[in-house]
């Protein structure tokens, strides 16, 4: 199966671009599954940008080369996981279960148990971070600069993705839901949340979905409420601590004025009347 998976790699101009005519195709829903799980995770947590571009390529590789309902059938469950995890807040370490980890331990030859005169020996932090590990120690320009670079490829993986999965299908039966139908409730979801980072995630989703597919008419119920984000004022939850942290801290200086029988001008009424 990696052997199936592992295109090749060419260069043309002085960029490392990958032939999707080397990747066999892919049948078997749980191979593609997994591959599909480790190339996206990978998109999420790297920070070199030409190695981005590579799984890119070998994401849309393998998209191209695997029957639409296999794609469907091996992707749907995840795409909502995938959607949460480019929505992942900076500097918080990404949940493993959520992804594919290696575990492997080292062999202890003789020996069961450690003891006191083995040597000591640092524990790797194994923990992942959307935009990759190196952008932490990096100036907050950056780091900044990592993680959006990250979610933008994770929202051109879900965008190929989208065009494939949402298209046409006769093999659906009529009554069940499509991939379209659960797709577009999934997307309003996410734009009905007063978080910044989902519906600026979501909005990405949205439009390299369009530009991957030229032909695309977006359900009314997105258009809708696409229109609606538009227009409205958002109180967003990321400046909800400190908004409240400086309301408060406003408060108690009005106080601390009036308290002390200082004069304030009539624009601070609502406030003395609030803190008396």
């Amino acid at each position: 199966a990696c052997d199936k998976l592992a295109p090749r790699r060419y260069k043309k101009g002085g960029t490392i671009n990958v032939d999707a005519n080397i990747v066999e195709e892919v049948v078997d829903e749980q191979v593609l599954q997994e591959a599909l799980r480790t190339l996206f995770q990978r998109c999420i947590v790297e920070s070199n940008q030409e190695i981005l571009h590579i799984v890119y390529q070998t994401w849309c590789a393998v998209l191209e080369r695997a029957p639409q309902e296999a794609v469907a059938a091996a992707a749907c469950p995840w795409i909502n996981v995938w959607l949460c995890l480019m929505m992942q807040p900076a500097k918080v370490a990404i949940d493993h279960s959520l992804v594919i980890v290696a575990r492997t331990q080292p062999e202890r030859s003789g020996k069961v148990k450690p003891t006191a005169a083995d040597p000591v020996v640092a524990v790797e932090d194994d923990r992942d971070y959307i935009g990759g590990k190196l952008t932490l120690t990096a100036s907050p320009t950056d780091h900044d600069a990592g993680v959006v670079r990250a979610r933008s490829y994770a929202a051109k993986c879900l965008g190929k993705l989208a065009m494939i999965v949402t298209a046409p299908q006769a093999s659906y039966p009529e009554g069940v839901e499509t991939p379209l139908e659960g797709f577009c409730k999934l997307i309003c979801f996410h734009l009905n949340s007063k978080s910044a980072t989902q519906r600026l995630c979501t909005a990405l989703l949205v439009s390299e979905w369009s530009q991957a597919d030229a032909t695309l008419t977006l359900p009314d119920a997105i258009t809708v409420k696409l229109r609606e984000s538009v227009n409205e004022s958002v109180y967003f939850d990321e400046i909800a601590p400190l908004f409240t942290r400086m309301q408060a801290e406003a408060k108690d200086l009005v106080a601390t004025l009036t308290k002390n029988n200082a004069e304030l001008d009539a624009s601070y009424t609502g406030y003395r009347y609030y803190c008396s």
